[in-house]
Parts: C-alpha cells; structure tokens; sequence
C-alpha cells in the first residue's frame, strides 16, 4: 500500500514537472507557420482547453472557499 502510494506520488510529481515542456511545445506549434493547419488548430485546442478548464477550477475553490467560510460564521454564531 505504502509503496503503491510512493509510487503514485512520483509519478504525480514527474506530470507536473512536465507540464510546463508540454504547454511550450504546444505554443511552438501553435505559432510555428509551417506546421500543418490542423496540428496547429489542435494545439490552440488544447491550450483554450486546459486554459478554461484551470479558471474554473479556480472559481470554484474561489466559491468553497467562500461557503466553507458562511458555514463556519453560522455554525459559530448557532452556538452563542
């Protein structure tokens, strides 16, 4: 189980080390005039994608943060 975890923990540790490569190259492709139109659609896809996707992720931390907030007012204030 321990080792399973270790396992996991370096791969997601490899990922994330990887992720800022990945966007470079997908930018290089985007931008690059010669590569084929498609590659090129392909990588501004992705790169929208991945882009929309991590603010809203950030919103909705943005919105636990908030309520998790109100609860722990009225649970404070439901004890008074």
């Amino acid at each position: 189980q321990d080792a399973m975890r270790t396992a996991f923990r370096q791969s997601i540790a490899r990922l994330q080390q990887m992720t800022g490569p990945a966007v470079s190259t997908l930018g290089r492709i985007m931008a690059d005039p010669s590569a084929p139109a498609a590659s090129r659609v392909r990588a501004s896809h992705c790169i929208l994608e991945r882009a929309a996707e991590a603010l809203e992720i950030h919103q909705l931390k943005a919105r636990i943060t908030e309520l998790e907030c109100v609860a722990e007012a009225s649970q404070k204030n439901s004890k008074k």
